[in-house]
């Protein structure tokens, strides 16, 4: 009697996804294998170090894009997906200081290898802004831990509230100015962040409009 043959396919549907502190090291090691690559095959040019910039600030972006939506799109939208996202908000948002930390390496190294035409764009509010956004997005990585939030009490909170909105409006600011010079261009990432903060506004009006009725119906109630 014939036997039918083994099927050894990996079954890819079942492979979950990178989640906790391994996220981090995941988002990481593509980056940077992605940027080694641009480099690489760009002979280490000024258009290829361009292309790195691009690429680890619009990773950068999506993490914290993701980080800041997950608790509004799991709000809206209940489902495995947003869960696991929601689950996941303070590993995205790690995977968002690192992938900014190696988009800030390489800056540097535009800098100190082809800093013709690129210093001179260089104004001191853009310095200034930038430089606090990697140190906030720095202090909210180091107190990311749960030993970290007991310590610091409602401090925490307040940080984390304080550099989200900050970095948010830094990307906003940038993208405002990147679309002013190509508006064809950069026209789907205004689009994205619009869509995310309309997102946030409206998981707001949803949780306060929540709070009302429940509590309405515990006035009607009692």
């Amino acid at each position: 009697m014939a036997t039918k043959p083994h099927n050894h396919r990996l079954p890819i549907d079942r492979i979950p996804p990178p989640s906790g502190w391994l996220l981090p090291i995941y988002f990481c090691v593509v980056t940077l294998t992605i940027s080694i690559g641009l480099l690489v095959a760009g002979e280490f040019s000024e258009l290829a170090l361009r292309q790195v910039l691009r690429f680890s600030a619009r990773v950068a972006m999506c993490a914290f894009l993701l980080a800041f939506s997950a608790s509004s799109l799991h709000l809206l939208w209940p489902t495995t997906i947003t869960r696991w996202l929601r689950q996941q908000r303070r590993y995205l948002g790690v995977s968002f200081a690192a992938t900014f930390l190696l988009h800030g390496i390489a800056i540097g190294l535009r800098v100190i290898f082809f800093p013709k035409g690129f210093v001179d764009t260089l104004n001191p509010m853009v310095i200034n802004v930038g430089g606090a956004a990697f140190v906030i997005a720095l202090l909210m990585a180091v107190t990311s831990s749960n030993s970290v939030q007991r310590r610091l009490g409602p401090a925490w909170k307040g940080l984390h509230w304080f550099g989200n909105y900050f970095i948010l409006l830094q990307f906003v600011a940038g993208e405002i100015l990147r679309l002013q010079k190509d508006p064809v261009k950069y026209a789907p990432y205004g689009v994205l962040l619009a869509l995310v903060i309309l997102l946030r506004i409206i998981a707001r009006l949803t949780l306060t409009m929540r709070k009302l009725r429940n509590r309405y119906a515990a006035t009607i109630g009692s």
